[in-house]
């Protein structure tokens, strides 16, 4: 050591430089337990951060789901449309056969009574052909 350096121990401290520093201690012990909180802070903010991206993955991976449910159940919707449309279709052919076989039998001839005699004429007209003559 050299002369002119001089040892701290034995300098004397003033009031103010004492005070000055234990200001900047308190200030510096504020700054650190402030910073501690705001490491705090964004800790939990990264939980929940992460806790909210696990729910909206869970959630994304639901609703793709539901949007599969939902395109499959289009199809059977439009399958059993076609299938109810094809079913009317025969139902609405079967309709039209059956009026026709309604119409054949109503103006096919009717039996000849077994007592009638031959050179009497036959009575029966057929009612959808209002101008045929007895055949």
């Amino acid at each position: 050591m050299t002369a002119q350096t001089v040892n701290q121990g034995d300098l004397p401290l003033s009031h103010e430089l004492l005070t000055y520093y234990q200001a900047r201690v308190a200030a510096s012990e504020d700054e650190i337990a402030n910073l501690r909180a705001r490491i705090d802070e964004v800790a939990v903010s990264k939980e929940e951060a992460h806790k909210m991206r696990w729910e909206l993955q869970k959630r994304n991976a639901e609703v793709a789901e539901l949007q599969c449910a939902l395109s499959d159940s289009h199809v059977y919707v439009w399958e059993e449309r076609d299938k109810c449309q094809r079913m009317q279709a025969e139902n609405d052919e079967l309709r039209i056969q059956e009026a026709e076989d309604r119409r054949k039998i109503q103006c096919a001839p009717a039996p000849p009574p077994e007592r009638a005699s031959a050179h009497a004429p036959s009575a029966y007209r057929c009612p959808l052909a209002p101008y045929s003559h007895a055949l």
